[in-house]
């Protein structure tokens, strides 16, 4: 069995915003949720990118930069205020003439290609941090409703495979 080398990135604890404004970070909200997602290779070249942006740009205003600085951030390495994320992707999507689509919407849409595409779903449920694959499978099963015909085939093909003759079955 071959172990994946891919780049990760290790969930481990959540942001919030408290009610006085105050942003702290915590625990995630359960052990399942603390987990790592391989990274695809696009992501890491865009990854690498910003980062010698962000690395540039704090040479540029004299702000030193460290390794525990946010990847996303204000330009003094505090992190963004969750609902500036919110609006910014409302006007983006607005532009671009989708009225409806939150942020968090861009997790069930991951999860519903991933699964469109043949990945396994204990493969998706650990992505989203799921506790458990039933979340995962009641939450998206709508995607797989091709998918008893195709467990149909594919028995058929195994079947038809390791044995060349008729496999009678009697009662």
């Amino acid at each position: 069995m071959s172990r994946c080398t891919c780049p990760k990135v290790y969930i481990s604890r959540s942001m919030h915003r408290l009610l006085t404004h105050e942003i702290v970070f915590r625990g995630t909200k359960t052990a399942k949720s603390r987990r790592s997602v391989a990274l695809a290779p696009s992501i890491i070249a865009m990854l690498r990118q910003h980062l010698d942006k962000e690395m540039a740009e704090c040479a540029r205003v004299g702000v030193p930069f460290t390794n525990d600085r946010l990847v996303f951030c204000q330009w003094d390495g505090k992190p963004l205020i969750p609902s500036s994320i919110s609006q910014a992707w409302r006007r983006l999507t607005r532009r671009l003439g989708y009225e409806h689509i939150r942020f968090h919407d861009l997790r069930h849409s991951c999860a519903t290609l991933l699964l469109k595409a043949g990945v396994h779903p204990k493969i998706v449920q650990e992505k989203l941090g799921h506790s458990s694959i039933s979340i995962t499978l009641d939450t998206y099963s709508h995607v797989s409703p091709g998918m008893q015909h195709q467990a149909a085939e594919a028995l058929d093909t195994i079947l038809g495979k390791k044995n060349s003759k008729r496999i009678a079955i009697t009662l």
